[in-house]
């Protein structure tokens, strides 16, 4: 039916994105919980210690590595959010999509350019620890193409509601 292949799309997308949010949190969870990671109780000894012993080198050290922790959980929490936040997002995109009002065509390439915007912030996020910049603009990139997205199956909606006043031959 109409807007079938659209809504598949996207109820896909949404649900490999939950699915990978879920498997995130719970390798972040067991990495964080798992001794392996840095532990910012040590840190946080380091710069005492090395600010009793008035080590400035060792002091720098320690802040630094505090910081890098600090960015590190950061990028982590932020990756996991809006990896569950951009599946939901498609999610409910997969809902609405019978009743946008666009040629099948041009909604199956909103869904799949919708999808890869979704899959697309999150990585960028986590690109931003080794690439930096880059990162960055891939991110917002794919976050303002969600937005775009996100307007035009507003719009498509809006199209829908107009056509279904003026077959009821209602006042507009």
């Amino acid at each position: 039916g109409h807007g079938n292949n659209a809504s598949r799309t996207l109820l896909v997308g949404g649900l490999l994105l939950i699915v990978a949010g879920f498997l995130y949190g719970a390798a972040m969870a067991a990495w964080n919980s798992g001794g392996t990671g840095p532990c910012e109780v040590a840190i946080l000894k380091d710069i005492v210690a090395h600010s009793v012993s008035a080590d400035q080198i060792a002091l720098d050290t320690a802040f630094g590595a505090y910081g890098e922790f600090q960015m590190y959980k950061a990028i982590n929490v932020a990756t996991h959010a809006h990896i569950n936040e951009m599946g939901i997002l498609l999610l409910l995109l997969s809902f609405v999509q019978s009743f946008v009002q666009y040629a099948d065509g041009l909604r199956n390439r909103w869904a799949h350019f919708a999808v890869l915007c979704g899959f697309g912030l999150p990585l960028g996020i986590m690109l931003e620890i080794p690439y930096g910049f880059v990162g960055s603009v891939i991110a917002d990139l794919s976050g303002f193409g969600m937005i775009v997205v996100v307007l035009a199956t507003l719009f498509g909606l809006l199209r829908h509601t107009g056509a279904s006043d003026a077959n009821q031959g209602g006042v507009a």
